[in-house]
């Protein structure tokens, strides 16, 4: 588990510098809303190169909906759902972790209230076995918090989701029109269902 956790905050920070270079380069929802309609059109052009992808050509039609564009363009929407599913995969990997140390505590005590019985030290052998068997329900308990929910990170994402000013293309309202817009042109296939939901990427 130590090592999963540490490629875990690996990613957290590549993602987080990914973040930072997509703003930099205008692949961000903030600098893409300062730009003109027509401005995210030919940064399509320049920075995707849209023009030599034939199935990709349809982003340059005059009378495409703004919201196909912007989600070609904007790249933090998706940055901010993997930092959400990374945090919760953190802190499941804690729980794991936690609960494996808790084992092999509990596994020492028994093994050390055997040797304690062997020599007639029934005392610290009893000791050492209720402490053992309270260390094991502590295991347990941080094995099940695995499956519960996380309020916190819940309440943080739906907040993330209602933001339009912020991040658009993570609202629901954003997803339902991009989805209408591939489908009148027949684009379906061209970006897969987003289920923008924080529970998708947690292990329940």
């Amino acid at each position: 588990w130590p090592t999963a956790t540490n490629n875990l905050q690996l990613a957290g920070n590549k993602l987080k510098k990914a973040n930072t270079h997509f703003l930099k380069a205008g692949l961000h929802a903030s600098r893409l809303k300062e730009m003109t309609p027509g401005a995210r059109r030919v940064h399509a052009r320049d920075i995707m190169d849209i023009l030599t992808d034939p199935q990709l050509t349809f982003l340059s039609e005059p009378k495409l909906p703004e919201v196909c564009v912007t989600d070609f363009l904007d790249k933090s929407a998706a940055i901010s759902e993997l930092l959400f599913r990374l945090e919760s995969e953190l802190a499941k990997a804690k729980a794991r972790s936690d609960g494996d140390a808790l084992v092999n505590t509990a596994q020492r005590a028994i093994d050390q209230g055997s040797k304690d019985q062997r020599v007639g030290l029934f005392a610290s052998a009893n000791k050492n076995f209720a402490s053992a068997e309270q260390l094991i329900e502590q295991a347990q308990a941080s094995f099940d918090s695995i499956k519960m929910s996380m309020p916190e990170i819940e309440m943080r994402w739906a907040e993330a989701c209602n933001q339009e000013n912020v991040c658009p293309m993570l609202t629901r309202e954003k997803q339902m029109e991009l989805e209408q817009a591939l489908r009148a042109r027949e684009k379906p296939d061209l970006w897969e269902p987003r289920n923008w939901n924080v529970s998708h990427g947690m292990d329940l």
